[in-house]
This record gives structure tokens, C-alpha cells and sequence, in this order.
């Protein structure tokens, strides 16, 4: 479990002109000293929570690598902004990448880059869409990016609730990045695709049932399926009466639950049918067991 925020330095992030001028002041009003970084860092540790941030420029970068932070999380906007994917790669930390707004072929010159540079890589499906209709989600993609890329692979979340990123990890995403905020009614897109406390506990309860409710790949089936299986499969039952000595055939023999897990399963009919003799007389309705036979 980790908290993520971003760093963020509005003069690397956003050209400052007439038409930006109220964009960049709001930015301004989102950085962060390394004391504030400290703090929350400091925080996260007496709680057992790591702490992890996006920079959104390589000053950002430099002062996440003073913090000796685990891990570096890319935002969709930074999947081509080479610069930084360097910077962030030659700290020898896992990068954990945002594909919102990213083609194939982009995709690819990134992993190859990091690659090349031998960075452990996540993968995070994402719709750069504030919120995210359901339509737009594509959450089959995470099997795509799976199967192409065989990265560990993630969902970055901008849909209204906590749906979605349990259904993504029944596609298999590992890693799930979700907003989270105190007061959804606040102003601004990532509040309304946040998840409050009570909206971020039930998310996390869904994601662990969804583990769970994903089991194994291979046919195993638990112990208490095999105990109701004996009671519940039909069991050979005489048709009709049958004499000491006289074969037991097809004819003799109908498929009938019995409530019991007593019995011989019927899938044992072809054993039966005339190999196998009454050791004593037999009434109709008999449930057979492999001690009443030769």
C-alpha cells in the first residue's frame, strides 16, 4: 500500500503567457517544499505506508531522489517526455508508467528505452478522461497490455466509484491508482473521481474479494466441494430387484441422488455393466456399494 502525490514545479510543467496565467497560479498553489515532502514522507513511514510521488519535471525528480523514495510513478502526460523518463531510469528504481493518451507505437519506445536501461517497469492502463465514462474505460485492455508487454500491469482509475478497479483485477492489474479526497464535492476533476474514506475502504474490500474470488488457474476443487460432491452425484440404484449370483447390468441399474454419500458415483456404470455379480439378493431401490458386488 503506498500514498502517491505529485510533485510539482509549475514553471517545468506549464508555459506562463496571458492564456495560461490563471492555470500556472493554480499550480503555483500545488508545490511543495522538501520539508512538506519530508513530513509526509515521515508520516507514511510511522504508518507502514510507502511513500511515492509523480514528478512533473526533473527538479521534482532530484528532490524525490534526496527523499530516497522506493519508486517513481509517470503520469500519462510524461509517457514521451524522454527527458525525464531518463532521469528517472538511472536512479535504479522501479518506474511505474500511465498509458492515457498513449498509441502502440509510443508505448513501445518507452518500455524500449527503459528497458535499455535495465529499469524494472509497471504498466498501468489509463483513460486520461475526467471522470471516465464506463464506455471509455476499456479495462480489457489490461489483458492486452499483459499479453504484449509481459510487464507487471496496473490500472490508473478516473471512473466515478469503486467498481472498476475490482473488475480490473479480476483482468489481472496488480497495481491500482486511485484518487482519493476528504470532500468529493470540492471543486476540480480529481475530487469527483476520487474515493472519500468510506468510498476508499469499500474499493479495498472489493479488490480483496475479488482476489479471493479469483482462486486458482488450475482445476482444484476445495475440500468442501469434494465432501458435498459424495451426497450430491447420483448413485447406481437397482431398478428392480436382482437374485444372489445374477449380473448386474445396464437394464438393472438407474442414476438416482440419494442424499447419502454412500454408493457407488454413476459415473462407474460402464465398470459395472456385466462384470459384476450380486453377492446376495438385492430389493429394488437398493443403492449399490462395491462390498455388495463380485
Amino acid at each position: 500500500s503506498a500514498i502517491k502525490i505529485q510533485s510539482i514545479l509549475a514553471k517545468e510543467l506549464m508555459v506562463k503567457n496571458p492564456h495560461t496565467s490563471d492555470y500556472v497560479k493554480m499550480l503555483e498553489g500545488l508545490e511543495r517544499s522538501f520539508e512538506e515532502h519530508l513530513f509526509l514522507k515521515d508520516l507514511c513511514n510511522k504508518n507502514g505506508i510507502d511513500f511515492l510521488s509523480t514528478p512533473e519535471g526533473p527538479t521534482m525528480a532530484d528532490l524525490l531522489e534526496k527523499l530516497d523514495t522506493p519508486a517513481y510513478k509517470v503520469s500519462s502526460l510524461n509517457l514521451v517526455y524522454y527527458e525525464l523518463l531518463e532521469k528517472l531510469s538511472d536512479t535504479g528504481k522501479p518506474v511505474i508508467i500511465s498509458t492515457g493518451m498513449g498509441e502502440d507505437e509510443e508505448i513501445e519506445k518507452t518500455i524500449e528505452l527503459l528497458k535499455n536501461r535495465r529499469s524494472d517497469i509497471v504498466l498501468l492502463h489509463c483513460s486520461s478522461t475526467y471522470p471516465t465514462a464506463p464506455k471509455n474505460s476499456n479495462l480489457r485492455n489490461i489483458s492486452y497490455l499483459r499479453n504484449k508487454y509481459k510487464n507487471v500491469i496496473g490500472y490508473s482509475d478516473h471512473t466515478v466509484g469503486a467498481l472498476a478497479p475490482a473488475l480490473a483485477v479480476s483482468l489481472g492489474a496488480s497495481v491500482i491508482e486511485k484518487h482519493f479526497t476528504l470532500d468529493r464535492n470540492q471543486e476540480g476533476a480529481d475530487h469527483t473521481v476520487g474515493v472519500d474514506p468510506r468510498m476508499l475502504e469499500d474499493m479495498m474490500k472489493k479488490i480483496r474479494e475479488t482476489e479471493k474470488m479469483l482462486g486458482s488457474y488450475d482445476r482444484i476443487l476445495c475440500e468442501k466441494e469434494k465432501e458435498i460432491r459424495k451426497s450430491k452425484r447420483r448413485k447406481l440404484v437397482l431398478s428392480h430387484g436382482v437374485l444372489k449370483g445374477n449380473t448386474i447390468t445396464k437394464e438393472n441399474l438407474i442414476c438416482l441422488q440419494t442424499k447419502s454419500k454412500d454408493g457407488i458415483d454413476c459415473k462407474y456404470i460402464e465398470e459395472i455393466d456385466g462384470r459384476k455379480f450380486a453377492r446376495r439378493a438385492m430389493e429394488k431401490n437398493t443403492v449399490l456399494e462395491w462390498g455388495l458386488l463380485d
